[in-house]
C-alpha cells in the first residue's frame, strides 16, 4: 500500500495467466487425490486374506494409480515453473512501476520524516514482493487446498462418519488457532521490519557522522545509542519468533494428532 492500492497489482498478471495456473492446480490436486485413492485400493485389495498374486483389477488399479501421481508430478513441475517466472516478471513490472511513481512526486515527499534513499528502495522491494505473492497466493495456492481439503473431508466422510466428526472438530480448532496465531504474526512481522529499518537508519546515521562523534567525544554515546536500536530489533524478533512457534505447535499437534 505504500505504492499500490491493495488491488492494482493484479494488472501486473494477467487474468489468463491465473487461469492457466487455477486450472493446473485443480488438475495436479485431483490427479494426486484419485491416485491415492486408488493407490488406498489396491493395497487394501492385496491385504484381504486368501489373496495370493496380482488380479487383472490390481493391476489395473496400479497402473492407473502410478499414471495419475506421475501427472500431479508433471503438473505441479510446470506448475513451479510458471510461477517463478511470472512472479519475477510481474514483480520486475512491479518495482517499475512503484519507482516511477516514486520518481514523480515532489521535492517535499522525499523530505518528509528524513527518508532517504535506502529506506525508500528498501520499501519498494518489500511492497512488490509482497504484492505479488499475495496475488498468487490467494488466486492460485488457495483454491487448490481448499479443493484437496473438501476432497479429502468428503472422502473421509463416506468411509468413516465418526473419524469425519473427529476431523472436523480438529479442523474448526485449527482454523480459529491458524486465524489468531496469523494475525499476530503480521502484526509482529511489521514491529520487526520498522525495528530492521530504524537499525539501518541508526547505522547510516551513526557511520555517516563518524568523524563528527569522534571530534566531539561523542562516539560512545553514540555506540550505546545504536546498541539500544539494535536491541529494540533483537526484542521485536524474539516475540515474532514466540508466535511463529506458538502457531507451529497448536496447529502442527492437532494436524498430527489427526492424521494418525
Amino acid at each position: 500500500e505504500f505504492v499500490f492500492g491493495s488491488s492494482l497489482g493484479y494488472k501486473f498478471v494477467s487474468k489468463k495467466e491465473l487461469g492457466l495456473l487455477q486450472a493446473g492446480a485443480f488438475v495436479q490436486a485431483a490427479s494426486i487425490f484419485a491416485g491415492f485413492i486408488l493407490l488406498g485400493k489396491f493395497v487394501e485389495d492385496q491385504l484381504k486374506p486368501g489373496v495370493v498374486g496380482l488380479s487383472p483389477d490390481a493391476i489395473m488399479a496400479m497402473s492407473a494409480a502410478i499414471a495419475l501421481l506421475a501427472i500431479s508430478a508433471a503438473v505441479a513441475l510446470y506448475l513451479d515453473i510458471r510461477k517463478a517466472r511470472i512472479h519475477a516478471r510481474a514483480r520486475a513490472e512491479v518495482n517499475k512501476t512503484g519507482f516511477e511513481w516514486l520518481t514523480s512526486q515532489e521535492a517535499d515527499f522525499f523530505l518528509r520524516k528524513g527518508r532517504d534513499a535506502g529506506e525508500l528502495t528498501d520499501l519498494l522491494m518489500e511492497s512488490s514482493e509482497g504484492l505479488v505473492n499475495k496475488i498468487l497466493d490467494t488466486r492460485v495456492d488457495l483454491p487448490r487446498h481448499f479443493f484437496t481439503l473438501l476432497a479429502s473431508i468428503g472422502y473421509l466422510g463416506y468411509l468413516s462418519p465418526a473419524l469425519f466428526t473427529v476431523l472436523v472438530v480438529v479442523l474448526g480448532v485449527v482454523g480459529v488457532a491458524s486465524g489468531v496465531f496469523g494475525q499476530l504474526a503480521e502484526t509482529r512481522m511489521k514491529e520487526v521490519a520498522a525495528a530492521r529499518r530504524a537499525l539501518d537508519q541508526k547505522g547510516k546515521d551513526t557511520l555517516g557522522h563518524a568523524y563528527n562523534l569522534k571530534a566531539l567525544g561523542a562516539d560512545r554515546q553514540a555506540v550505546e545509542n545504536y546498541r539500544a536500536v539494535a536491541q529494540k530489533f533483537a526484542v521485536a524478533s524474539s516475540r515474532h519468533a514466540d508466535v511463529r512457534a506458538w502457531a507451529w505447535m497448536s496447529t502442527s499437534a492437532l494436524t498430527d494428532f489427526a492424521s494418525k
